[in-house]
């Protein structure tokens, strides 16, 4: 998740540098994974995985950065 939470930043942190006032709102897609390249674990587990490691990155954006909301859709 810190990779994530990392590279989250790093991007607003860019677009800031063009357009300070930019906001941003983040969301996670309530759709599924058809598929996971993981053989130790079933597509539902992986999905649920992978959300939950989005989410908790968005959550600490907004804690990092002013003017960004999480939407938590799925």
């Amino acid at each position: 998740m810190e990779e994530i939470s990392s590279d989250l930043i790093q991007f607003l942190d860019m677009l800031r540098r063009c357009n300070q006032n930019y906001q941003m709102i983040l969301t996670t897609a309530p759709i599924p994974l058809v598929a996971t390249a993981r053989t130790d674990a079933h597509v539902l587990a992986a999905t649920f995985h992978a959300k939950s490691v989005l989410r908790a990155a968005a959550e600490a954006m907004t804690r990092a950065r002013p003017g960004v909301a999480c939407f938590p859709s799925g």
